[in-house]
């Protein structure tokens, strides 16, 4: 296992593990809980993605996580942030990461999302709203 990415000393730790898998680990009762999750090197910014998951495959994690899946990621996500890091899974991402996406890419256009249905306006530069062009990406 590697040195860890990010932590809150001595209480949790995240970091690689291998070239396409991440740890997530939580002292407890005197010892180390472990979980790991899938992931990907990428070329480039962003340089890794982790793989979250669905909220479903996230109850397949062992039972001292599967009710706390919010809590881990958030933990995760500020050890591993944007541009740095892309997510990907159901409900990853808050009102911060869209804020960001949004101002990374340059703000809004006038133009609408061309996602059915959508009155949102598009970020710059693409032709969909930061919820639909990032909605399982990030």
């Amino acid at each position: 296992m590697s040195k860890p990415i990010g932590s809150n000393v001595g209480e949790w730790r995240v970091g690689h593990q291998g070239r396409d898998s991440m740890y997530y680990e939580e002292f407890h009762d005197g010892e180390w809980r472990h979980l790991r999750l899938a992931g990907e090197m990428l070329v480039g910014t962003p340089h890794y993605v982790i793989y979250f998951g669905s909220g479903d495959d996230w109850k397949k994690q062992p039972a001292w996580a599967c009710d706390r899946r919010d809590e881990i990621i958030a933990r995760i996500k500020s050890a591993c942030p944007i541009p740095d890091y892309r997510y990907s899974g159901e409900g990853v991402l808050g009102e911060s990461d869209y804020a960001y996406l949004i101002e990374a890419a340059g703000g809004l256009d006038e133009t609408l999302c061309a996602w059915r249905g959508c009155n949102a306006h598009a970020v710059h530069g693409m032709c969909l709203c930061v919820r639909h062009a990032y909605r399982d990406a990030w």
